[in-house]
């Protein structure tokens, strides 16, 4: 009979990655870059440290897998699908914050964990790197939002800019009261009142 050599299959190694990977996403978003250690990623996972560091040898690469698999996520699983329709400036800005409020009920460990970020990378500049690498998508999408604007008329060219910085810092507001349904709605009327008395044509 042919003897096991003692290693996890690929299946159950990955089982085991994504494990982690889901609890490490929660315990960031809980408790932050600094109070989130391997001893309790132990608690919460039941494995080992010798687990733990073999699939993340270190916590900072821990924190990148964890970012990269949000960003992901959200934008794969979720945002991206959520606006694909979208042609107009309101049509994008209403989608995408239904968007986000339906992908905070589902999993709020997403929403937690990049507003957790926000924090982190004002505290770590290791995490700032991180947090600047991975805001291609979102820059990405918020710039596909101004130039349907632009192209439709209601923003001008040289609001362009303005909008894009100005969507960007009260995205991260609004979606702080996501668990909030009147709240979450009320500002998002608020957001698109004050589109169209400063930016919209």
């Amino acid at each position: 009979m042919k003897r096991s050599s003692g290693r996890p299959s690929v299946g159950k190694s990955a089982d085991t990655k994504a494990k982690i990977l889901h609890q490490a996403r929660i315990a960031f978003a809980q408790l932050g870059y600094v109070a989130t250690t391997y001893r309790e990623l132990q608690a919460r996972t039941g494995y080992t440290s010798a687990t733990l560091y073999h699939h993340f040898p270190s916590k900072i690469e821990l924190y990148t897998a964890v970012l990269d698999d949000v960003t992901h996520v959200m934008y794969d699983n979720w945002i991206l699908p959520g606006v694909e329709n979208c042609i107009t400036l309101f049509d994008y800005v209403d989608a995408f914050f239904s968007t986000v409020k339906n992908m905070h009920e589902a999993e709020a460990s997403l929403t937690l964990f990049v507003l957790g970020t926000r924090v982190d990378a004002q505290r770590h500049p290791e995490i700032a790197v991180l947090h600047s690498r991975n805001s291609g998508l979102r820059y990405a999408l918020i710039q596909r939002i101004a130039d349907a604007g632009v192209r439709d008329g209601v923003l001008s060219i040289e609001n362009r800019d303005v909008f894009i910085d100005t969507f960007d810092a009260i995205t991260a507001g609004l979606v702080i009261e996501a668990a909030d349904p009147v709240r979450y709605a009320n500002a998002l009327i608020g957001f698109r009142s004050l589109l169209r008395a400063s930016l919209i044509q």
